[in-house]
């Protein structure tokens, strides 16, 4: 997950640390709904 955020800091580099937090969090809550949808 940090690789992620690393990329969008890079591509992002001018946006706040509240909008960093803001794309993080919903990066995990989607990331948590692809695990939830995968079969056992």
């Amino acid at each position: 997950m940090d690789a992620i955020v690393s990329a969008n800091l890079a591509v992002d580099s001018d946006i706040t640390e509240e909008e960093i937090c803001e794309k993080y969090k919903s990066t995990i809550e989607a990331f948590k709904k692809e695990q939830l949808a995968l079969p056992v």
